[in-house]
């Protein structure tokens, strides 16, 4: 059965672009502490409410991009989202500027490490993870390998600001009502 999936694919869009490049690359991280007590509550709300979800594992990645408001004195947005281990790639190709882990799950930091949140550790980490690299020019009748974004994982997002955090919005595909997620933060 998975051989004829195989042939229809193939005859019905054509050769599939094999002349791009896999490459592994690596990226160093600073490895830092979260010392946060009300942050790390709300990671350890968010990794609750996923485990009820189909796509939860043990390897299941987060990231925190932190967004500061240019008008604001040490304010911030905090945007996590959850993914799969096989998005390791995506994580690390949008630059991360450190990590640090809580329970079994790796957490990537995005833009700003505020000291109010995190404090450094003299610890870093390499990561390395596959990279494809397309071709500059697609013979004739080649299609080029193309990698959606899954967004079936959930993403949270929360306002940092006077040292209180604020939940504004939920994403979480699996919840069937996402104003219970709301009511029990």
């Amino acid at each position: 059965m998975k051989l004829l999936t195989v042939l229809f694919m193939l005859l019905a869009f054509g050769n599939i672009n094999a002349s791009g490049k896999w490459s592994v690359k690596k990226k160093t991280l600073q490895k830092v502490e979260c010392n946060s007590n009300e942050l790390l509550n709300i990671i350890d709300s968010v990794l609750t409410k996923d485990k009820s979800c189909p796509y939860y594992s043990d390897s299941l990645l987060l990231s925190i991009r932190i967004l500061e408001y240019p008008d604001k004195n040490k304010t911030f947005q905090l945007i996590f989202e959850t993914g799969s281990a096989s998005q390791k790639t995506t994580f690390l190709t949008i630059n991360p500027v450190g990590f640090f882990k809580i329970a079994k799950h790796i957490c990537f930091i995005y833009y700003n490490i505020p000291k109010s949140l995190f404090s450094s550790t003299k610890e870093s980490y390499t990561f390395y993870y596959k990279y494809y690299t397309p071709p500059k020019k697609l013979k004739k009748g080649e299609v080029p390998l193309i990698f959606p974004d899954d967004d079936s994982f959930s993403s949270w997002i929360y306002d940092f600001e006077e040292n209180k955090i604020k939940l504004l919005e939920v994403h979480q595909p699996c919840m069937n009502n996402v104003s219970d997620v709301l009511m029990s933060k």
